[in-house]
């Protein structure tokens, strides 16, 4: 699997998507939540709506997203334990890229340290 689809499945699973992994069942491989979504049709990367929503999810939980014309910055810090803080500013050319970047990074953080 190629850097996109690892960060669009590692962003499916923050989002509560869940793998079908059982060769029996009739959706084998395939990401679902109420509907059959394969790996390779995951448009976090791609996609605004699917991105959005991400977005959305990480501002309930109080992190602070930036989103600026060519940049994200993303900013978190536990109210519970100072030593958990999270701060990241990615820039590129294409605004979506930035966006996902920062919260592939964000994510990838958030793992290690729940």
């Amino acid at each position: 699997m190629n850097n996109t689809t690892e960060n669009n499945k590692l962003i499916a699973e923050f989002m509560g998507f869940t793998e079908q992994t059982n060769p029996k069942e009739r959706w084998f491989g395939q990401w679902f939540t109420n509907e059959n979504i394969r790996t390779d049709l995951l448009h976090f990367d791609s996609d605004w709506n699917w991105l959005m929503n991400v977005v959305e999810k990480m501002e309930n939980s109080g992190v602070k997203i930036t989103i600026g014309r060519m940049y994200c910055e993303i900013k978190y810090s536990d109210l519970f334990d100072k030593n958990k803080t999270f701060e990241i500013t990615i820039a590129s050319g294409v605004k979506i890229n930035a966006v996902n970047g920062a919260v592939v990074e964000f994510i990838q953080w958030y793992n290690k340290n729940k």
